[in-house]
C-alpha cells in the first residue's frame, strides 16, 4: 500500500533515473555511446534533464537507453505511442549482442522517468507483457507520474504552469485526425494562431464551454489514462510524488498506486514533502 518512506532510499533511487529510458546491468563494461553533447536542436537544452541520471548509472556498469518516445510527430503523452517506443528501443538494444557484448534478451533490464518521462515509463510497462514479452524487465521507478491527462489539464488550466499544457495537447493533436478537427473547428479564429503559444487561460481558446467533455476529446483522452486496461502492473513498482506538487495532480498518482495495490501489483508509493 502507499506510505511514506522513513529513509533515504528514495534519493538513492532517483539518482539512477533516466527519463523514459531504462537501465540494464554490464558485467563486461563495454560502452557503447548514442547520446552526444553540441547537437544543433532546438530543444537541446533536454539534454541537461536527460543527463542528470546518467553518469551514475554508466559508472556503475549499467548500458543505458534513452529512447525518444514521443517520436516524429512529437507525440508526448499520447501513451499508446509512448510505450511502444520505450519498449522498441529495448527490443533493439538487446537484438545485437555484437555490437553490445554480453547483453540478449535475458539481460535484467530496469526502466524509469520521471513526469514525462513517468508516462512514457509507466506505459511501456502496461504494454510490456503484450507486446515485447520476450524482454526480461524487472521493475519500474517512476515520479511525478500524469496518471489522467483530462485530470492534469484541468489542474494546470489559469495556473502559472499552464503553457505546460500545450505539450499534451499538441501530442494529442498530431497524433489523432478526428481530434485535430475537433481543436480545429471549435477554436476561435485567433486562438488558431495563439494555439500554439499557449498561456494563461487554455481553454478560453475555445468557442465551446467545457471542452475537454465532447465525445471525441474523451475518447481520446480516455485512451491515455493509466490503467484503463484493468490489469495490474506486471512488475515491481516504485513510485514517488510530491504533495503539493502544482503541475501533475498529486492526487491521481495516490490513487493509481491504491488501483493497484487492490489488483495485487507490488507498488511502493513515496510522499515527497513539497513540490
Amino acid at each position: 500500500m502507499p506510505h511514506t518512506p522513513h529513509s533515504t532510499e528514495t534519493s538513492t533511487l532517483r539518482h539512477n533515473l533516466i527519463s523514459g529510458g531504462a537501465v540494464m546491468r554490464d558485467h563486461n563494461h563495454v560502452k557503447l555511446t548514442a547520446l552526444t553533447s553540441g547537437t544543433k536542436s532546438p530543444a537541446s537544452f533536454g539534454l541537461t534533464f536527460t543527463n542528470q541520471g546518467l553518469d551514475g548509472s554508466l559508472k556503475n556498469g549499467y548500458h543505458v537507453v534513452v529512447p525518444d518516445h514521443e517520436g516524429s510527430k512529437a507525440a508526448s503523452f499520447v501513451g499508446p505511442v509512448e510505450g511502444h517506443a520505450v519498449l522498441d528501443g529495448l527490443l533493439a538494444a538487446t537484438s545485437f549482442p555484437d555490437a553490445i557484448p554480453g547483453v540478449s534478451r535475458r539481460t535484467p533490464i530496469a526502466i524509469g522517468g520521471y513526469s514525462g518521462g513517468a508516462h512514457a515509463t509507466a506505459w511501456a510497462t502496461q504494454l510490456y507483457k503484450s507486446y515485447a514479452p520476450s524482454l526480461n524487465i524487472k521493475g519500474q521507478v517512476i515520479g511525478g507520474t500524469p496518471v489522467n491527462l483530462t485530470n492534469t489539464l484541468l489542474f494546470l488550466n489559469k495556473g502559472i504552469y499552464a503553457g505546460f499544457a500545450l505539450a499534451g495537447v499538441m501530442g494529442e493533436y498530431l497524433v489523432y485526425p478526428e481530434l485535430k478537427q475537433y481543436i480545429d473547428d471549435n477554436i476561435y479564429p485567433n486562438g488558431t494562431a495563439l494555439f500554439k503559444d499557449f498561456m494563461d487561460n487554455n481553454f478560453s481558446y475555445f468557442k465551446i464551454p467545457n471542452a475537454l467533455d465532447d465525445p471525441i476529446a474523451k475518447k481520446r483522452l480516455g485512451e491515455n489514462l493509466l490503467g484503463n486496461d484493468g490489469k495490474k502492473l506486471p512488475i515491481p513498482t516504485i513510485m514517488f510524488h510530491g504533495d503539493a506538487d502544482d503541475v501533475i495532480p498529486y492526487q491521481d498518482a495516490v490513487d493509481y498506486a491504491k488501483s493497484q495495490c487492490a489488483k495485487g501489483a507490488q507498488v511502493h508509493f513515496y510522499s515527497d514533502a513539497g513540490k
